[in-house]
């Protein structure tokens, strides 16, 4: 009899867990006659891009609204002494199909085309950076282009956030140069 009862519990028990499970599994299953929420569709926001954008494996530029901004930024900080560098962006994994060393070059220049109605090409310089993969970059527009005016003259000359001064060789002498003087006193 102590069996008996023993297994009727656990049939008792069986039936209770297997409904339990069962409206469980309705509800999160949404089986069984339950609906399906509405749904609503999602809004895609508008990617707004900066002043230049550039499409995979292409060399040239791409300008949008704010570019006309960019320009006259970039022409207020023209100055006697100094040249505009102009930095464009590359991938490691794009085939280059340009005359160009890299696409960051060639990007580089269809930048400095679009600027030379403003400022003479002997003002500006284009180089180069690599950046890291991205994969919507080959899919999407990308941005990346660098502008900074940089000390170009004979004594002093910025390159990469460093600052060369020459001065004559084996002399022991202060220079009187206004170049340097005006260079160290800026920094």
């Amino acid at each position: 009899m102590k069996k008996f009862l023993i297994s009727l519990l656990f049939l008792v028990l069986f039936v209770i867990l297997a409904w339990w499970s069962w409206d469980w599994y309705k509800k999160i299953a949404l089986c069984c006659g339950d609906t399906l929420p509405a749904t609503t569709d999602v809004a895609v926001e508008e990617i707004i891009y900066g002043p230049l954008t550039f499409d995979w494996e292409n060399g040239s530029a791409t300008t949008h609204e704010s570019w006309a901004d960019k320009k006259n930024e970039l022409l207020a900080d023209l100055a006697d002494g100094k040249v505009l560098r102009i930095v464009g962006p590359y991938f490691s994994e794009e085939v280059n199909t340009t005359s160009f060393e890299n696409l960051g070059l060639a990007r580089a220049d269809a930048v400095q085309k679009l600027l030379l109605d403003s400022i003479p090409a002997e003002k500006m310089e284009i180089d180069s950076k690599l950046l890291d993969p991205n994969a919507d970059a080959k899919t999407k527009p990308f941005e990346g282009i660098d502008f900074a005016w940089v000390i170009r003259n004979e004594n002093v000359q910025e390159i990469d956030n460093k600052a060369l001064i020459y001065f004559p060789y084996n002399s022991t002498q202060r220079i009187d140069n206004a170049n340097i003087s005006d260079y160290l006193n800026k920094v």
